[in-house]
């Protein structure tokens, strides 16, 4: 019987030509949109860049970082940034001039301010995602050996050449790359207007919603990987169960508004929709630097964010040998999915009750 009921629902969802449409083809259009646009910029393709003009904010003392931001090189020798030492009032000034790409707070925990979205200012906010990741030895060598300080920032614009790809851990990784990981999480979320459709629970409809949506990520990831031939490292197989495990909380989300929302299905679509579209947007689907901007200010937020978990969790397996920061966001998915299909039995067994 549960066969039959998901062959049926499985082919009356490819017959509908929308959803297929959506689910199917159009983040791989997206992701052609954004491949033509980034262009040579992706695949470690050697950038010509001009030194990037930046104010400098002295908050508190940080002679490490003032020393690397001093130092720092891109891939033809040169520097950099062209800093300029100044007051906050003036920084600010100077970023609405656009006489400074951005502004860097020098604190304990350095901090990045731009006025807009563009190269430059990804890899100003690439530049500082380094450094926090590394700033603990920097300290180190600045406090305890600050003669060797040079050599370690020459190693730093070596291993990490600004202007061409950044590898760490045995894999490459440009700033463009984080767009392909929020379409990916994006695609993922689509199968939340497909959960709203199975208020009922019905096994065999979230069954056949979720074989619709893994077809969908398998022909985004095919594509990116073998016809485009982006690089997301060596744990492909991570990765595809990464999507996988956001396509359960899609279609969890989606009976969660489905049966919580007492209201027409066309408002219930449009709350899918919003969901959807918001949570791709924090996570880096229109502006790349969106996910490491909000880290800053409200890093709950990423907590539960499904997409910033999700596509964090294809950075950490791309760029870390650790498994840790990726099994954390997975566990974190695991819990929302599960609390979300608890609430939802319990309001449907209360409508079920009520009715009788």
């Amino acid at each position: 019987m549960f066969l039959r009921l998901f062959l049926y629902r499985l082919k009356s969802i490819f017959l509908q030509k929308d959803l297929t449409f959506w689910t199917l083809a159009f983040p791989l259009i997206l992701g052609t949109f954004f491949y033509l646009g980034f262009g040579r910029l992706l695949n470690g393709t050697e950038l010509e860049l001009n030194t990037i003009s930046a104010a400098v904010v002295t908050v508190h003392e940080n002679t490490a970082f003032e020393t690397v931001l001093k130092e720092v090189e891109k891939s033809d020798g040169k520097a950099l940034f062209d800093l300029t030492f100044t007051d906050e009032d003036t920084a600010i000034a100077m970023l609405k001039e656009n006489k400074a790409t951005g502004i860097f707070y020098v604190d304990a925990t350095p901090h990045l301010t731009v006025a807009e979205n563009g190269m430059e200012q990804t890899l100003m906010q690439s530049f500082l995602s380094q450094y926090c990741t590394q700033s603990s030895v920097f300290e180190k060598i600045a406090a305890e050996h600050p003669e060797k300080l040079a050599d370690s920032i020459d190693f730093l614009s070596k291993r990490h050449s600004y202007g061409s790809e950044i590898s760490l851990a045995d894999a490459s990784y440009d700033p463009y790359m984080q767009y392909f990981y929020a379409l990916i999480a994006m695609c993922c979320l689509m199968s939340v207007s497909s959960g709203v459709e199975c208020i009922g629970m019905i096994l065999s409809d979230l069954a056949a919603a979720f074989v619709l949506q893994t077809v969908g990520v398998f022909l985004l990831f095919f594509y990116l990987t073998v016809i485009l031939k982006l690089d997301f490292g060596n744990r492909l197989g991570l990765s595809f169960a990464t999507a996988l495990m956001g396509t359960l909380f899609s279609l969890a989300a989606g009976v969660f508004i489905g049966i919580a929302f007492k209201c027409s299905m066309h408002i219930k679509m449009g709350i899918a929709l919003v969901f959807m579209m918001v949570n791709s947007f924090f996570a880096g689907l229109m502006a790349a630097t969106m996910k490491d901007w909000i880290e800053h200010i409200c890093p709950l937020f990423n907590r539960i964010n499904p997409a910033a978990l999700i596509s964090d969790s294809l950075y950490a397996l791309n760029m870390y040998p650790s498994l840790t920061r990726f099994a954390r966001n997975m566990g974190i998915l695991a819990v929302m999915t599960l609390v979300l299909c608890f609430i939802s039995g319990l309001i449907l067994r209360r409508s079920d009750y009520a009715s009788l």
